[in-house]
């Protein structure tokens, strides 16, 4: 007859305490219970949003929580940025386009989307997530020229994954390092009827993308979304913003919906305060050129008239 000790009987009852510190465990068991009620409300939305995830990741977190990652900021553009510039609905260019979350959510309202992602690991959730006949997928990555580069991995966050040198390997903890093909977009998409929208999001390296886009941009005059870092571009003349005010462009700064997003002590003091007593907010600026000192979550790009 095998052993079965009493303390682990069916019929037998006990508490077993944890060697947690109890705020700890009391913080981590309410946050698992908000994700539970959260996810079971997301599962119940007919959001148009990515499925498949990176788990431990940034931007899965905040899927998780959001239901897409950037939610304001694309709910914003789609209602109120793009109908008000009259965007076209045939083509959407995604570049940096990851696990598929701007693919998906801004591209609901167009007839074809383009998304092009480098990195293995986000292409085939890119793939899992995009699986409707008007996705167009690429694993390759846009530069300025055709080659060979290094895609540096973030295993905390695989969004800020970017481009580096050939033979320019850093060795950055918390990377994973590929080498990964280069091309253009005007190489890509040379036979492309139409590109109305392109959102671009390459960490620090838009300038180079575009400036290989430069026959699509004069052909099209497509509205363009990117990120701008401030130290990625202040005190440089080789800027997204730049380039495209030089081809006649002007621009929408939007920011201020996250608390996450850079800022000193007392912005992210005076954001959470805002967040509290008004609710959450988009800071919207209409200006004829980007300050290069400031960071914008997104920068809408486009041509007068």
């Amino acid at each position: 007859m095998a052993f079965i000790s009493p303390f682990f009987h069916p019929t037998h009852r006990f508490r077993q305490s944890v060697a947690n510190p109890r705020l700890r465990v009391l913080a981590d068991t309410l946050i698992e219970y908000a994700l539970m009620r959260r996810a079971r409300s997301l599962a119940k939305s007919p959001l148009n949003r990515p499925k498949y995830i990176h788990s431990c990741d940034f931007i899965g977190a905040c899927i998780n929580t959001e239901g897409y990652y950037e939610k304001p900021y694309i709910d914003f553009v789609r209602t109120s940025v793009l109908p008000r510039l009259n965007a076209r609905p045939r083509c959407l260019v995604d570049i940096g386009a990851n696990i598929g979350n701007h693919s998906l959510c801004l591209g609901v309202d167009f007839e074809k989307v383009i998304s092009i992602e480098p990195a293995q690991v986000n292409f085939e959730l890119l793939k899992l997530n995009c699986r409707d006949p008007k996705f167009t997928l690429h694993n390759i990555a846009l530069s300025s020229k055709r080659g060979e580069a290094i895609i540096a991995i973030d295993s905390v966050n695989k969004g800020a994954s970017r481009l580096e040198p050939l033979h320019s390997s850093r060795g950055i903890m918390n990377t994973h390092e590929e080498l990964i093909q280069t091309t253009t977009l005007d190489s890509l998409l040379f036979s492309e009827p139409a590109v109305d929208v392109i959102k671009v999001d390459v960490e620090g390296l838009e300038y180079d993308v575009l400036i290989g886009a430069t026959e699509i941009l004069q052909k099209f005059e497509p509205i363009i979304l990117f990120e701008q870092n401030s130290w990625d571009v202040k005190g440089s003349s080789q800027s997204a913003a730049t380039l495209l005010s030089r081809l006649g462009y002007r621009f929408i700064l939007l920011s201020g919906a996250s608390l996450h997003e850079p800022g000193s002590k007392l912005d992210k003091l005076s954001r959470l305060l805002r967040l509290l007593i008004l609710g959450q907010s988009i800071q919207v600026e209409w200006v004829d050129l980007v300050p290069d000192q400031n960071t914008y979550p997104v920068v809408v790009a486009y041509k007068p008239g």
